[in-house]
């Protein structure tokens, strides 16, 4: 009986031994099989730096985008050493790179502003109100109606009086049932799973906790809802400025300003429409707040604290998969002057951000998330604890880290 039993604890000591073997020796060859690319990217025409330019390689829909600083890290596996890294944005020429010249370089990449002229095309400011007009109309043809699942990374830069007081990010599952809704509370239509989170910095004023609520985020993902203040577009004064070029594709470039009446809100941006299928690719726009919160706080003593909120800013990207549009970046702002009528109490000025980077796309094996493994919507993403540890940042293409932390 005793010899069975030692037989017994040695078999499964092999096992084990054996199945540590495969798991470290899976793990060593996943590393190896990783590749990386990183660099900075210029404006060839003035040295400048380039932000939200899309890297990504041609084959699949993993990919990750410069920071304000032109800065990226791109991690990426491909077996196939003829495979193509790209380099796009909208409104230059497209870059693109065999894998097997740049494995584990650092790059230095200029991309050449470039303009399509428009030939014998003429546009009026009422054909570009029809463009428009007939993107709207294509919404359901252009954009996915079924569910995938967005790996995404997302972060939230805080500016108080020109000095950063916070920077926090996380890596994020999103469960997009279609990019469509008519509900009236739509951020809990997505599910959102948390991999994981951290705050590298965190000193933001106690009166300005500005903290986002990610469900809320999220839901601009519906398009139809995004583009709601469209719905009337006699409320806006649309005029063409240019055919550009974005990823081998034509782009219309309108620029949209409100009426200003007092039944329109105060909307200024520009919409990128693809000339082939009328998608919107690009949504960028300011909107002019006229509003003051007011609100008590003690600071030795009870005063009031005026809010004053200045602007808001928004950016929506989209990407085609396979033969749909979908989400690929967005970005919300906000400028706020919080003060006291003493200002010598209280005077600041607070710029504030959240964007996400979606950096792969998953159309095939989609399916729902479980109830554990969803955030706390009330609570700060950024505080909570994700499902992955810390080893998610090892690998993760997510947008560089601005250089002020290193300071």
């Amino acid at each position: 009986m005793l010899k069975k039993k030692l037989k017994t604890q040695y078999y499964n000591k092999r096992i084990f031994v054996l199945l540590l073997f495969l798991f470290v020796s899976g793990q060593l060859l996943n590393a190896q099989n990783t590749n990386k690319l990183e660099g900075i990217i210029y404006n060839s025409s003035d040295s400048t730096y380039l932000a939200y330019v899309n890297i990504f390689i041609r084959s699949n829909t993993s990919g990750t985008i410069s920071n304000e600083q032109g800065a990226f890290s791109f991690f990426f596996k491909s077996d196939n050493t003829s495979d193509t890294v790209v380099f796009s944005a909208i409104g230059y020429e497209t870059q693109k790179y065999c894998i097997s010249g740049l494995n584990n370089k650092e790059l230095t990449i200029y991309l050449q502003p470039a303009i399509i002229p428009l030939e014998e095309v003429v546009i009026t400011p009422l054909n570009s109100k029809e463009i428009v007009k007939e993107a709207l109309s294509k919404m359901e043809q252009n954009y996915s109606q079924n569910a995938s699942i967005l790996h995404s990374y997302t972060r939230q830069i805080v500016e108080e009086n020109n000095k950063y007081t916070r920077f926090a990010e996380a890596a994020l599952d999103i469960y997009n049932p279609t990019y469509f809704s008519n509900k009236r509370k739509p951020q809990k239509q997505n599910l959102i799973r948390l991999r994981n989170s951290k705050a590298s910095l965190d000193k933001t004023h106690e009166l300005i906790k500005y903290k986002i609520n990610t469900a809320d985020f999220v839901a601009n993902i519906f398009i139809n809802q995004t583009l709601s203040f469209l719905e009337d577009l006699n409320n806006y004064e649309f005029s063409f400025i240019e055919q550009i070029n974005y990823d081998d594709l034509l782009l219309y470039e309108i620029k949209f300003t409100s009426i200003n009446d007092k039944n329109s809100s105060d909307y200024d941006g520009v919409i990128y429409i693809d000339q082939e299928t009328k998608a919107f690719v690009s949504l960028q726009y300011k909107y002019k707040y006229d509003y003051i919160k007011q609100v008590k706080a003690y600071i030795n003593g009870f005063v009031k604290v005026n809010y004053e909120y200045l602007d808001y800013n928004f950016r929506i990207d989209f990407k085609k998969v396979s033969d749909k549009w979908h989400l690929s970046y967005m970005r919300k702002g906000y400028n706020i002057d919080i003060y006291t009528e003493d200002k010598s109490i209280i005077n600041l000025k607070v710029h504030a951000f959240n964007d996400l980077l979606v950096n792969k796309t998953q159309l095939d094996d989609v399916s729902t998330f479980k109830g554990s493994e969803l955030i706390n919507y009330k609570k700060d993403i950024y505080y909570q604890i994700g499902t992955y540890g810390n080893e998610i940042w090892k690998n993760f293409n997510r947008i560089e880290p601005p250089k002020f932390l290193n300071k």
